[in-house]
């Protein structure tokens, strides 16, 4: 058995993870950056995340710098990398160029998940992967005790973005501008994830709303991710009158900053039900094309998920459905409407 690299050769006084892209998944990487933390105070902690993933890492207080990662040049990164001197280079992707960059990093300490297919040859610390489905990040809590890293508690922390002053001045301002008052709640829908395979019917979204509304009378906006507005639109407007387009928002921060207002975001499965956990807000999200121990904290009970019970396709993890979309007639309107019911009361 392989000692841990602190005591084979030190506390790390350097440390970089390389986690590069989506945004959901750089998110559930952030509490990371607080257990490395907690063993190690003194470390610089890095992150190297694209510039469009970059801004769900800002004001996080455990994170020294992020690095932003340009795909254009490679070769220039990873001479960018050695030049810093890591002591640790932890891969959180699992991709070729996240392994062949963290194999060329320079580091004392390269490691990474197992199941990689570039493992033998980019990591020195070959990490087992855990026996059981694991939210995300409790996944990464598993791989860093292999690196001796010692938490208290069965789960690692949430994923959580730090809003400042201002951001929350102008999320104030958006919001009263809507016509939602300062001691009103809301709900927020999120009903656009680009994977089709993920994306619960709009029709199903309707009816959710006329449940919801006959019950609590509250207003309901619907929230759309980078890319997904013409989507968020198309929804809208086959919806009642008391369903509105969220504010827009100049960027991830200001995004996360609205989604931290609502009382529940209702979602499929996507980055943007990652901002909303992490800024704040309760969750119930629908599951089909993949589990929901990996993506959902199941075990804390403001973060509901509704999966196919009856569908022997589902969790498919797959792009394209070839079975008429079936598991979405399982998750219903109405078990949905009873998982909302929990956090709204």
């Amino acid at each position: 058995m392989i000692p841990p690299p602190a005591k084979k050769y030190g506390p790390p006084s350097k440390i970089l993870i390389v986690i590069i892209k989506d945004i959901g998944d750089v998110l559930l990487s952030a509490p990371c950056a607080e257990i490395i933390k907690k063993n190690f105070p003194s470390a610089r902690v890095d992150y190297l995340a694209e510039a469009r993933c970059a801004p769900v890492l800002q004001n996080n207080p455990f994170i020294d710098n992020i690095v932003i990662y340009d795909h254009k040049k490679p070769l220039k990164m990873i001479c960018r990398i050695r030049a810093a001197g890591y002591d640790w280079v932890i891969d959180l992707l699992r991709n070729p160029r996240s392994s062949l960059l963290t194999a060329l990093s320079g580091a004392k300490v390269r490691a990474g998940d197992m199941r990689n297919k570039h493992s033998f040859y980019a990591y020195n610390y070959r990490l087992q992967t855990p026996p059981e489905d694991l939210y995300g990040p409790d996944y990464k809590l598993h791989l860093l005790r292999q690196l001796g890293l010692k938490w208290d508690g069965a789960h690692a922390p949430l994923a959580k973005y730090y809003l400042t002053k201002d951001q929350l001045r102008e999320r104030d301002k958006s919001w009263l501008a809507a016509g939602v008052k300062p001691d009103e709640k809301i709900i927020g829908f999120y009903p656009t994830p680009r994977m089709e395979t993920r994306r619960w019917p709009a029709k199903n979204f309707r009816e959710l709303a006329q449940m919801l509304h006959e019950q609590y009378s509250l207003k309901i906006f619907v929230f759309y991710g980078p890319g997904e507005e013409d989507l968020a639109q198309a929804v809208v407007r086959d919806m009642p009158p008391y369903i509105q387009l969220a504010p827009e928002a100049k960027d991830l921060g200001a995004l996360m900053a609205l989604l931290g207002r609502l009382e529940v975001l209702i979602a499929s499965c996507g980055g943007t039900k990652h901002m909303a956990l992490a800024a704040g807000a309760a969750t119930v999200t629908t599951h089909t094309a993949n589990r929901a121990q990996n993506w959902t904290p199941v075990f804390d009970p403001r973060h509901i998920a509704v999966s196919a019970q009856n569908t022997p396709c589902s969790p498919c993890f797959r792009h394209e459905c070839n079975n008429n979309f079936i598991c979405m007639d399982d998750v219903s309107p109405r078990r949905v409407f009873e998982a909302a019911q929990k956090i709204l009361g």
